[in-house]
C-alpha cells in the first residue's frame, strides 16, 4: 500500500517519499525478575509487536535535502492527537538502557486530549526529535538507526532549466497530471470547439433578403 501511494505522488506530484517508521518504545520490556509467567508474558507480547512501518507521507510534509542520495536530514511536519503524545512520552519514560530518550518533556495534553497538535520531527544521522509548533520540545533520543529513516525521488517527468544561477528542484517535481494530461485536455476541448464552430458555420448560413426586416 505504502509503494502504491508513493507511485501516486510521483504520477501526480512528480516527487515521492517513503518511510521507515521505527519506534522502540514499542516493544515490551523484559522483566527483571525470574518469574516465569512474566517472562511468558513478556515473551507473547515481543512476538506480535514491530517497531517497525513503512509508510509513504505527503511529499509536501518532508523537507528533504533534495540532491542527497541518501539524506543527511529531514523534517517532518504533522498533526498528533494530544492524548496520543502523552501517552507517547508515558511509554517512553518507561523505558530503561539506551532506548530511554536523552530528554523526555513535561507535556500534559492540555484540557482537549481528542485535540490535533501540529509538531515537528527532526531527524539526522546522530538524533531524532520531536517539538510541537509552539517550540515546547517533546523528547530528544539517539538516533539508533544510523542514518535517516526517509528516501525521496522525481518521478523523471522533469528536467533541469538548461540555463540557471542555481539548481531548481521544482524543474525536476513535474507530474504527469498537471504537464501532460492537462495539455491533451485543452487541446482536446480546443478541438471540440473548433469542431463544433465549423458544423455551425456550416448549418446555419447567413440569411438575406431584398425587403425589409419586418418581412
Amino acid at each position: 500500500l505504502a509503494l502504491h501511494t508513493a507511485a501516486w505522488n510521483m504520477t501526480t506530484l512528480g516527487y515521492g517519499v517513503l518511510g521507515l517508521d521505527y519506534k522502540a518504545w514499542r516493544l515490551p520490556q523484559k522483566p527483571s525478575n525470574a518469574d516465569e509467567e512474566a517472562l511468558k508474558d513478556f515473551e507473547d507480547k515481543r512476538a506480535g509487536i514491530s517497531p517497525f512501518r513503512i509508510y509513504a507521507p505527503h511529499p509536501a510534509s518532508v523537507l528533504l535535502p533534495w540532491d542527497e542520495e541518501s539524506p543527511s536530514i529531514a523534517v517532518q511536519t504533522g498533526k498528533w492527537v494530544a492524548r496520543d503524545l502523552v501517552k507517547m512520552l508515558d511509554e517512553m519514560r518507561a523505558r530503561r538502557g539506551k532506548d530511554k530518550p536523552v530528554f523526555i518533556g513535561d507535556y500534559d495534553g492540555g484540557d482537549k486530549p481528542f485535540a490535533a497538535v501540529p509538531c515537528l520531527v527532526y531527524w539526522t544521522l546522530e538524533w531524532h526529535a520531536m517539538m510541537t509548533v509552539e517550540e515546547e520540545m517533546l523528547f530528544v533520543e539517539r538516533n539508533w538507526l544510523g542514518f535517516v529513516p526517509f528516501k525521496g525521488g522525481f518521478a523523471g517527468f522533469g528536467h533541469e532549466r538548461t540555463r540557471g544561477d542555481q539548481p531548481a528542484p521544482f524543474y525536476l517535481a513535474q507530474g504527469l497530471f498537471p504537464n501532460v494530461v492537462r495539455e491533451l485536455l485543452r487541446f482536446q476541448a480546443q478541438g471540440v470547439s473548433a469542431r463544433m464552430d465549423a458544423l455551425s458555420g456550416n448549418i446555419y448560413h447567413v440569411m438575406f433578403t431584398t425587403s425589409g426586416a419586418t418581412k
